[in-house]
């Protein structure tokens, strides 16, 4: 795992400390009604916690999460996410974004059927095995990258199925 230079090694990474803020601190305001909105929100709540002492930015870009912290930790955050297409999409993102951040923090806001989250955590597990294209059939672990999959509604903000996937 990556120590994003955030505190000793018996502290958590900077990536870690997000994802335990998003996932306990962060109360959406759940009125909002575009994913940009929630985006906005949450930009808010990280430079305030963070105390400004990290770039913290919208990205943009087709190849870039919608959040940005250092240029190092990609959050994407999804509104209602429901149909297989938007799942995979979704996946598809995740993919690309391994080569572009150390990090990767998936937020799932509002309705996410339990499914649903199934089928993501999967898929997210299956990018941490890929095929070594140079030893033929011997399997490699996927960059040391960090996927942390967060769940939170209006209805329960504190998801059990929330969970860090991490490859250590």
């Amino acid at each position: 795992m990556f120590n994003f230079g955030f505190g000793l090694s018996n502290q958590p990474s900077l990536a870690e400390y997000i994802y335990n803020l998003i996932k306990n601190e962060w109360e959406p305001d759940w009125s909002l009604s575009e994913e940009t909105a929630y985006r906005d929100d949450l930009i808010e709540f990280l430079d305030k916690k963070l105390n400004k002492a990290h770039l913290i930015r919208k990205e943009d870009g087709r190849h870039l999460a919608d959040i940005g912290i250092d240029k190092k930790i990609g959050i994407e955050l999804k509104l209602n996410l429901s149909s297989k297409k938007e799942v995979d999409r979704l996946i598809g993102q995740v993919q690309g974004y391994l080569d572009d951040y150390d990090a990767i923090l998936i937020a799932l806001l509002g309705k996410t059927s339990p499914e649903t989250i199934r089928d993501i955590n999967f898929r997210l597990k299956k990018l941490y095995v890929q095929p070594d294209p140079l030893f033929g059939n011997l399997i490699r672990p996927a960059q040391a990258k960090q996927i942390y999959l967060i769940v939170k509604s209006p209805i329960s903000t504190s998801n059990p199925k929330s969970k860090g996937l991490t490859n250590k």
